[in-house]
């Protein structure tokens, strides 16, 4: 026959066990929700990551348009302003015209004062 005392030890030691396996069970469900929701970070992080991917290569996209765009207006304000002419207007006498074109050009000698050679009717010639 079972004595009282063994009939408590069984008793808590069933207490025990059953305490141990409600702990060890809630340590599995905590650890399972812990890992849904590293999960659920996890997929949220890379599909982010990927929306992000996709702006920077749309950006990187548009800047380099954006590039091919300035340098063909570069190109054309360049050509506009290096074919500057001046042609007769009734303020411009014919000698300016010239003058305003050949500074233009980049023919500077003109304009410069410098002399291109001797000058006729020079003083010295005269002598």
């Amino acid at each position: 026959m079972i004595t009282p005392r063994i009939k408590l030890v069984l008793v808590a030691g069933a207490a025990v066990a059953l305490v141990a396996a409600g702990w060890q069970s809630r340590a599995w469900y905590e650890d399972s929700v812990t890992l849904g929701i590293e999960r659920a970070v996890a997929k949220v992080t890379e599909s982010s990551e990927q929306a992000i991917a996709g702006i920077a290569r749309s950006v990187e996209n548009q800047l380099a348009e954006t590039a091919v765009k300035e340098r063909v207006i570069d190109r054309g304000v360049i050509r506009e302003t290096s074919k500057v002419e001046y042609r007769d207007r009734e303020c411009f006498g014919p000698e300016l015209v010239r003058l305003l074109n050949a500074g233009a050009r980049g023919a500077n000698a003109d304009v410069s004062g410098e002399l291109a050679g001797q000058v006729p009717g020079d003083s010295t010639d005269a002598q």
